[in-house]
C-alpha cells in the first residue's frame, strides 16, 4: 500500500479550502477527501501501480493527474487550479424574469476537461459559468417548476463571445403527460420506474409510478413524447408517440406489461473478438446481449420465437450454419450454447 498528500491552491498560491481530491476513475473504486482550511489533504491505504488523481472546486479549472504508487511509498502531489475559461451569455424573452430558472452546463470531453455546474441567471436573463476547460459544453435551461425536461439546449465553447439566447414562449411548458401502468391482467403495477421520453431532448428522466400505477406529469414543454418502461419480471414496454402542442395534454391510458422471459448464452469456446448477439422476432430488433467472456444474459424479453444474430468486432457475421431459434417462455431462462464460425 502507498499513501499521498498534498495542498490544493489557486493559481496565486490561495489555499483552496474544501477543495475535493479524488484518487481512481469515477465509480465505486474512487475515493474522495475534502482539503483542510489550508489546503491540504491525504490519503492512505492506496492501491498500488498506476492511479489517477483530480482535484477540483467550483468556480476553478479541474486538475488531474496520472500517480504511481509502490508498496511504502508516500507520493505528493501539489495541484494548482486555474481560473480556467468562461462561458457568458444572457437569456432574452419578453417580460420575463429569470432569477428562479436555472441552468446546467457539462463537458462534452469528461476525459479531458470534466464538468458540470448549475447556475441561476440573473433576473435580466445573464448568467456566468466559471472553470470550463477548452472544450465544447452543453448547457440545458430550465424553466421554474418544470424540471423535468429544458426548454431550450445548446452547445457552446467558452471564451467566445457572450451568447445570446432567445427563449421562445410558444416552448415554455405548458403540457402534461398521464397514464397508468398494469400488467396483463388490468390490475395497476405500483412502483414501476419509467423514463419519458422527449425525442428532442438529449437525456430522459426517470419517473415512478404512484400506488395505482398512475403518473401525472407536468408542466413539460410541447413536442413529441413517448413512455419507455422496464420492470422486473416484465418485457420492456415502449408506448406510441405523440406530438403536443402549446397548453394540451395527453393520457396514454393503460400502458400494458407483459410478464416474460431470458435467454442465457454459452459460448462453447470463449471469443477472441468482442462478441454481440442480436435478437429478431419477426421484421425487427427487439433487443441485444453483450458476451462477456464466454456467456451472456438478455433483458427480459416477450414470449416468443427469436432469431439469434452473430456480431463480431462490430460487424454483422454469417455462420455457415444458421443459430437455432429460440423460444422464450414466461418465467423461465432458456439456456443455449453456441459455436462461432
Amino acid at each position: 500500500m502507498s499513501g499521498l498528500s498534498g495542498r490544493v491552491s489557486a493559481a496565486g498560491g490561495r489555499p483552496l479550502a474544501r477543495a475535493q481530491v479524488q484518487v481512481g476513475e469515477y465509480g465505486f473504486a474512487s475515493r474522495f477527501t475534502r482539503a483542510d482550511g489550508e489546503g491540504r489533504y491525504q490519503f492512505e491505504n492506496l492501491p498500488l501501480g498506476e492511479f489517477q488523481v483530480q482535484a477540483e472546486t467550483d468556480g476553478l479549472e479541474t486538475v488531474k493527474s496520472k500517480l504511481f504508487g509502490t508498496s511504502g511509498a508516500e507520493l505528493s502531489w501539489d495541484p494548482v487550479l486555474g481560473s480556467g475559461l468562461a462561458i457568458r451569455g444572457r437569456l432574452v424573452a419578453h417580460e420575463t424574469d429569470f432569477s428562479k430558472w436555472w441552468m446546467y452546463c457539462e463537458s462534452l470531453d469528461w476525459d479531458k476537461t470534466p464538468y458540470a455546474q448549475s447556475a441561476t441567471p440573473k433576473a435580466d436573463g445573464s448568467f456566468e459559468f466559471t472553470g470550463c476547460g477548452d472544450a465544447v459544453h452543453r448547457i440545458r435551461i430550465h424553466a421554474p417548476d418544470a424540471g423535468l425536461f429544458p426548454v431550450a439546449t445548446l452547445e457552446a465553447r467558452p471564451g467566445a463571445e457572450p451568447l445570446i439566447v432567445p427563449i421562445d414562449s410558444a416552448v415554455l411548458p405548458s403540457c402534461r403527460l398521464r397514464g397508468r401502468i398494469v400488467d396483463e391482467d388490468g390490475a395497476p403495477l405500483a412502483g414501476v420506474q419509467f423514463n419519458p421520453i422527449l425525442s428532442a431532448a438529449g437525456f430522459s428522466p426517470i419517473e415512478t409510478a404512484d400506488a395505482a400505477g398512475r403518473f401525472d406529469l407536468g408542466p413539460v414543454p410541447p413536442g413529441e413524447y413517448g413512455i419507455r418502461i422496464r420492470a422486473k419480471g416484465y418485457a420492456a414496454h415502449q408506448s406510441e408517440k405523440v406530438t403536443l402542442a402549446a397548453n394540451a395534454s395527453w393520457d396514454f391510458g393503460d400502458l400494458q406489461l407483459q410478464r416474460g422471459g431470458s435467454i442465457a448464452i454459452h459460448l462453447a469456446h470463449p471469443a477472441t473478438k468482442p462478441v454481440s448477439i442480436e435478437l429478431w422476432r419477426g421484421e425487427s430488433s427487439q433487443a441485444w446481449i453483450g458476451i462477456q467472456g464466454d456467456s451472456g444474459r438478455s433483458e427480459t424479453l416477450a414470449p416468443g420465437e427469436y432469431e439469434l444474430r452473430l456480431w463480431m468486432d462490430g460487424a454483422r457475421i454469417e455462420a455457415a450454419v444458421a443459430f437455432p431459434r429460440v423460444t422464450v417462455r414466461v418465467g423461465e431462462e432458456t439456456a443455449v450454447e453456441l459455436t462461432l464460425p
